[in-house]
């Protein structure tokens, strides 16, 4: 899992080692192709504001949360659910923080799959 308050790596190699038998390579693999769609769905959040697409926003939201919880990404899954759940009028105001959040933590997960 990813934590707010420093990344705790040592759960994330249980998840690995409990969900791909810990088969790294391949949590690294599948970590990679959802770092990529990520990214992706970020932009779409960021051009579903500017549209005024709330669908589209939580959509891209919720295709967040389910791929962060199937890698242990748990920060990030927290935060997609955040913005997933979020009214209209709240979405200008906090959305780009969450989104920050998320381009953070994707950073410390992208930065340990790297290392290892």
């Amino acid at each position: 899992m990813i934590r707010r308050n420093g990344t705790q790596f040592s759960d994330v190699l249980a998840a690995v080692n409990k969900r791909f038998q810990g088969d790294l390579s391949f949590y690294k693999s599948i970590t990679g192709v959802f770092l990529k769609t990520t990214r992706e769905n970020i932009e779409n959040i960021r051009h579903a504001i500017k549209n005024d697409d709330m669908e589209k926003i939580r959509f891209s939201a919720h295709y967040i949360k389910g791929g962060a919880a199937n890698i242990g990404a748990e920060e990030i899954r927290e935060i997609a659910a955040k913005i997933e759940s979020m009214e209209k009028d709240v979405i200008s105001v906090r959305l780009e923080s969450l989104l920050q959040a998320v381009e953070t933590e994707m950073k410390r997960l992208n930065d340990f799959i790297s290392g290892s």
